[in-house]
């Protein structure tokens, strides 16, 4: 085992997400084979978690982007065949995503003559709740990002889509700050999660809970999926505690939580809070954005308020560090300055 490894617990967790694999807004890196060159960081990351003897490990991941394109893809042959709801396109994007992940895992592993080959991509169904109020509210941002002029060609074509400004308004390149938004329930239940218990004991490095899982719900005549897209932040640590996780790790492209005010003021340069409280994280929640940081910061005081573990929100370029040594980097999530830490959560 790496001695870098030596000290981490299992079972690990990590999620990655969605947004991650599309590096930019041109056709070639939103194609399946540009997201497949985007993931190989992510991938060789947790391959080297597994080859060096983490073999307890759960990988989750978003789809924010991909349902979106899916979407598209749709719509554009409409005029031929049906089209398909958001939960269908969910599980679509699941098992395109676990594929590209566990393509690329199989072959870092296969390169450096590893022994250790158990790889399970399980499709995901999750429970939510029919009178959640937030399947009325469109929060979840899904596809490409739209300029002006995009957005309105877009509404004219979609009048039912909802498209709204994201985060502060920063520019993503060429005028492009607007994207389509969708409703984005909290997760009741993993489905099979017994199954994924069972995988993370027989010592598979299991891949599930992708976009945050297909939403259903139960009616009596069994499971009904809905329109909408689950964030898979929240989805991830149900997953982590359901398993008894003793890391959750989770890629985001901040490096961890910004203080509301200084981001209105500078957006992605704002500078990150170190450490927050779960009181001081009650604190500033409605203050940032749904389908954004909001989720990823709930998700993470879910987890610490259940377990009396520690989290860390941060980017992926601080990830081996906080996953090897304890958090460096990020936003570190208490349960207060006078609690030692137990197990822990990192969103990275």
């Amino acid at each position: 085992m790496n001695k870098h490894h030596s000290g981490l617990r299992e079972p690990l967790v990590i999620s990655f997400g969605g947004n991650a694999l599309v590096k930019g807004s041109d056709r070639r890196s939103q194609s399946s084979a540009g997201q497949q060159e985007a993931s190989i960081p992510a991938c060789d990351l947790a391959a080297e978690l597994f080859h060096g003897g983490i073999h307890q490990l759960v990988l989750t991941h978003g789809n924010g982007p991909q349902v979106g394109f899916e979407a598209l893809r749709n719509n554009a042959g409409k005029e031929m065949l049906e089209e398909d709801p958001l939960d269908v396109l969910g599980a679509k994007t699941q098992g395109q995503i676990a594929y590209m992940f566990e393509r690329q895992i199989r072959r870092f592993l296969a390169d450096r003559s590893s022994v250790h080959q158990k790889i399970a991509s399980l499709f995901c169904m999750v429970r939510v709740d029919e009178n959640d109020p937030e399947l009325h509210e469109f929060t979840k941002p899904i596809g490409p990002w739209y300029s002006d002029l995009e957005a309105e060609e877009a509404t004219s074509l979609h009048p039912e889509w909802v498209i709204r400004r994201i985060g502060n308004g920063k520019d993503k390149g060429e005028g492009r700050h607007l994207r389509r938004v969708v409703p984005s329930p909290s997760p009741v239940e993993v489905i099979n999660a017994e199954l994924i218990k069972d995988l993370v004991h027989l010592r598979y490095l299991t891949i599930c809970g992708g976009g945050g899982g297909i939403p259903v719900i139960k009616t009596e005549k069994g499971l009904i999926g809905v329109e909408a897209v689950i964030d898979k932040d929240r989805t991830t640590a149900l997953i982590a505690t359901v398993i008894n996780a003793s890391l959750l790790a989770i890629l985001t492209a901040a490096q961890g939580v910004a203080d509301p005010v200084e981001w209105e003021k500078h957006g992605e340069e704002a500078p990150i809070i170190p450490e927050i409280t779960l009181d001081e994280g009650r604190d500033i929640l409605s203050q940032l954005k749904a389908g954004s940081m909001r989720p990823k910061l709930e998700a993470c005081l879910s987890f610490v308020e259940n377990t009396g573990s520690s989290a860390i929100i941060t980017d992926f370029a601080h990830a081996s560090n906080a996953i090897y040594f304890n958090g460096v980097g990020g936003t570190k999530i208490i349960p207060s300055r006078n609690v030692a830490d137990g197990h822990r959560v990192i969103i990275v």
